[in-house]
């Protein structure tokens, strides 16, 4: 049987930004709108944000968020301006997940925890660096999204390599159309390739390579039952370079090449409609 993937909400992130900025005693903006969400990580100061005809005080350690085509109002205090970090979402669908961790444009405001500030600036550090890696960049930027979950679910409080597990498959599915290898997913979690080994062994029964692997494997039989694609277009699709080395790898996992599994399978279902 296959594993579930994924068992939460994901949303989809198509662009991500960020950065930080000492403001001026007074200084503002709006009221105005803003089209992506952003979340603002106040370090230092103090300042004023407004929304929805509510009006929030809101002083270091607190984050406030704002939500596109939503208006806003925000100011820095006169003799303690905020210092804040921001990290923007363009995103289609991510008021669902966001709503369903506590947080809309009538509740904007939250008390940051250190995972969040830990993964922001993961973020920014990053974002910041000469031509980063876009793979690296939307994985942090969906690592400070995870914190808001680990905030507030029971996972939290699981074994520490258990949370390198639950990170790991995460990074895995968002990224299984690229040419993802063991030493970047074992760079992306800041531990030893050994180490990670050992982890998806002792809690998956697999290493690394495998579970990458079988995640491709079922994908691309997906793809063979439910569109047109070429066999080709569906290597080209997870990250394959080589039509061969696909179908090595797909016919090791299920047992026949990527063909002779399409054309099985389309029989038996010209066979359940009759």
């Amino acid at each position: 049987m296959e594993e579930p993937l994924i068992s939460c909400c994901t949303p989809h992130v198509k662009q991500v930004h960020g950065g930080w900025q000492k403001c001026h005693p007074g200084h503002h903006y709006g009221p105005n709108f803003r089209g992506t969400y952003i979340l603002h990580y106040i370090k230092k100061g103090k300042g004023v944000f407004q929304v929805k005809g509510k009006s929030y005080q809101l002083s270091a350690g607190e984050v406030f968020c704002i939500f596109p085509g939503v208006l806003v109002y925000y100011k820095a205090d006169e003799t303690d301006p905020w210092e804040y970090e921001w990290i923007g979402f363009a995103s289609d669908d991510l008021a669902a997940f966001l709503a369903a961790r506590g947080l809309s444009a009538e509740v904007p405001v939250f008390t940051a925890k250190e995972e969040f500030v830990s993964a922001l600036e993961r973020f920014l550090a990053v974002y910041d660096g000469e031509a980063p890696a876009q793979t690296l960049l939307t994985a942090r930027a969906y690592d400070v999204l995870h914190s808001l979950t680990n905030e507030k679910a029971p996972q939290n409080n699981a074994p520490h390599g258990l949370r390198y597990i639950n990170r790991a498959k995460d990074y895995l599915w968002y990224f299984q159309h690229e040419n993802i290898t063991v030493s970047q997913l074992a760079t992306y979690l800041g531990i030893d390739r050994s180490y990670l080994t050992a982890l998806f062994k002792k809690h998956l029964g697999v290493s690394p390579k495998e579970y990458i692997t079988n995640l491709k494997m079922n994908q691309a039989c997906r793809y063979l039952l439910d569109t047109e694609y070429s066999i080709s277009q569906v290597a080209n699709a997870l990250g394959y370079e080589e039509l061969f080395v696909f179908s090595r790898a797909f016919k090791k996992v299920k047992g026949v090449s990527p063909s002779a599994y399409r054309k099985s399978m389309q029989r038996e279902n010209t066979a359940d409609e009759t």
